[in-house]
């Protein structure tokens, strides 16, 4: 790119094209799945990210400035349609499936989420060094197209029928409260910590640490999600999705609070040392996990229990909660390294006030989950009330009539 005289903004565009193709076509994956299948929107997600990956390699050989951005641009963008598809059928794959143990069963896919982003940085810097810039994204695009031919053959097949409209469903979804506030939860979990990209290497710049501690820094990220998600998905599954969301929020906001520190908090910059800095790094992605892993299966519930689906086992629910929620992730995947690169550099907000602000956010959310299981659970008893005062209301028209009530023996 350098060679190229590809400008920053240039690299940003490409960069968020990516996330930004997962935000627009990932609900449409969703709504259109029920015909399209899952085992055939896997395969082809995985087949088309695959060959975009190795057409990504290439891309040096084109030496004209303008046309290389612009297929930079274009290969991005197709390889975020085929993330979107394999995402969104994933995630329909599992509801389907695992649909008793959603969140034990989305805690142990991320443990493979974060091995990736673990590995991915090593690996491929071992990889360019044997044999360039070409040979990391010809592996991973060969690995990716294997997967995707397992896929084909191997993968069970899952009912896709359906009986309710897809459309009419995402429509009622996206103006439903508790759909809203949980999605609009993912989208903060994911921008809690993508905003550290851009600007956590130079915020440590004054701790002079080696290569190997800022490594270990950026290590302990995923690490820490990885590691909580499978026990969080389990828990959540036994005792409730929303006890974990909220402490989830509260855990994320705290560690967001003390990671600049906020100006407001009496603790400089120079006492402190690096095991602080990995001990809120850590806290910010297991508070992620405690409070993102329970979401899907929320939405997911929500989703059931609406009077649009209500009683009926039918794979629209699974298919467009799953567009939904992966559109949401995409959203802080853009969000969160704007809002890292852009504050920092065209406003006078540093990296503290950004944090602190993230993190007042974050208690705002939790404010509002909070509301939110007090409003359902008032209107839960209310209910309850309602349809005892109706059996009542029969019983009492019943027994007037000489017929016998539900608390009357019946004498043979």
């Amino acid at each position: 790119a350098q060679s190229r005289n590809v400008s920053n903004f240039e690299v940003g565009v490409i960069f968020a094209i990516y996330p930004l193709m997962k935000l627009i076509v990932s609900p449409i994956i969703g709504m259109v799945l029920p015909k399209l299948g899952v085992k055939y929107t896997l395969w082809a997600g995985m087949m088309i990210d695959g060959g975009c990956t190795m057409a990504f390699g290439f891309l040096p050989e084109i030496l004209d400035h303008s046309t290389f951005v612009a297929f930079c641009i274009i290969v991005r963008a197709i390889e975020g349609i085929g993330a979107a598809a394999y995402s969104t059928a994933g995630f329909s794959f599992a509801s389907a499936v695992f649909k008793e143990k959603l969140a034990t069963t989305l805690g142990f896919l991320e443990i493979a989420t974060s091995l990736g982003f673990m590995a991915g940085p090593p690996v491929g810097g071992l990889l360019y060094k044997a044999g360039g810039f070409r040979l990391p994204f010809i592996i991973l695009a060969s690995l990716m197209i294997t997967a995707g031919t397992c896929i084909a053959y191997f993968l069970p097949s899952v009912s896709h029928e359906s009986h309710v409209s897809p459309i009419g469903l995402m429509k009622r979804l996206i103006i439903q409260p508790r759909v809203l506030i949980i999605c609009f939860g993912v989208g903060l979990y994911i921008t809690s910590f993508s905003y550290l990209d851009p600007t956590l290497s130079i915020h440590i710049e004054p701790f002079k640490l080696s290569r190997p501690d800022v490594g270990l820094i950026f290590l302990i990220i995923p690490a820490g999600y990885g590691v909580l998600a499978p026990f969080v998905g389990y828990a959540s599954d036994k005792m409730g999705f929303r006890p974990f969301i909220v402490i989830g929020n509260a855990v994320i906001a705290v560690s967001l609070l003390f990671l600049g520190p906020a100006p407001f908090i009496p603790v400089k910059l120079y006492v402190k040392c690096d095991y602080m800095y990995l001990d809120k790094t850590y806290d910010n992605r297991a508070g992620v996990a405690i409070a993102f892993i329970p979401s899907y299966p929320d939405i997911f519930e929500a989703a059931k229990n609406s009077c649009y689906c209500r009683d009926r086992e039918d794979f629209a629910t699974n298919s467009v909660t799953s567009g939904l929620y992966s559109a949401f992730v995409s959203l802080g995947q853009i969000i969160g390294p704007i809002i890292g690169g852009a504050f920092t550099s065209t406003t006078d907000l540093d990296f503290d006030w950004i944090s602190a602000i993230l993190g007042f956010i974050v208690f705002g959310e939790m404010g509002l989950v909070i509301l939110l299981t007090v409003v359902e659970r008032w209107m839960a008893s209310k209910a309850v009330s309602a349809e005892a005062e109706s059996r009542k209301a029969i019983n009492y028209s019943n027994s007037e009539n000489g017929k016998p009530t539900e608390s009357t023996a019946l004498l043979t």
